[in-house]
């Protein structure tokens, strides 16, 4: 993980008017999203990737 910074006066203010705001008067959207409108090639799960665990194996001779 990257060493964080301290924010700006500027930042602060901002993250200080945002916080006194009321979930309603937030906008989330983003414009600058692409919209897709071809799900065909989609991959449900494809980042997914289980947790290794370790196992006993036993060998004879």
């Amino acid at each position: 993980m990257a060493p964080t910074r301290k924010l700006t006066t500027e930042e602060q203010n901002a993250l200080a008017a945002v916080a006194g705001l009321t979930d309603d008067q937030i906008d989330t959207s983003d414009p600058d999203a692409p919209e897709v409108k071809d799900w065909s090639r989609a991959v449900w799960g494809g980042l997914y990737r289980p947790v290794k665990e370790p196992g006993l194996l036993e060998l004879c001779p």
